[in-house]
């Protein structure tokens, strides 16, 4: 039952023994490194980038791993000890989604916040243009009109 596990998780799962190599990699390994199983298997981890860490134990740390076409991997890990063979199994969640998602959360945030202070500017511009005592007009290159204020429509009964 494990294995099947193991094999049906979206989740990444790596084991490596107590010299640092490659125990078990899982198809969400695969897809999400691009190494395959048989490529990796007792070999040392392909997927931490040079000086990185190597923590005994981590939960939900999030970090940077890196993939075989040398892309950069956004994580989040989760590791415990194998006490009967002095490794470690890791859990890796790719970050990439959620971290595009929330850029574009805040460039939509950034552009409400954007469209809310030009509305209000351009109500203020009304109140201004409606209350000046003169008569305002906007002619375009053309010579149409194309804004006036109430003072002018008054002035030239219109």
């Amino acid at each position: 039952m494990l294995e099947a596990i193991i094999k049906a998780s979206p989740l990444a799962i790596i084991a490596v023994d107590g010299e640092e190599r490659i125990t078990l990699w899982n198809k969400s390994a695969e897809r999400m490194f691009g190494w395959l199983e048989q490529e990796v298997m007792g070999q040392l981890l392909p997927i931490l980038p040079p000086g990185s860490e190597r923590p005994a134990s981590l939960l939900g740390f999030e970090t940077v791993r890196i993939h075989k076409n040398g892309a950069r991997v956004p994580v989040s890990i989760w590791t415990a000890v194998i006490a009967s063979t002095g490794g470690r199994l890791t859990v890796l969640a790719d970050l990439t989604e959620a971290q595009a998602a929330e850029r574009l959360r805040a460039e939509l945030i950034e552009r409400e916040r954007v469209a809310q202070a030009e509305a209000v500017a351009a109500q203020r511009f009304s109140l201004l243009l409606e209350a000046a005592p003169d008569a305002i007009l906007e002619v375009d290159r053309q010579g149409r009109i194309v804004l006036v204020n109430s003072e002018a429509e008054r002035l030239f009964q219109r």
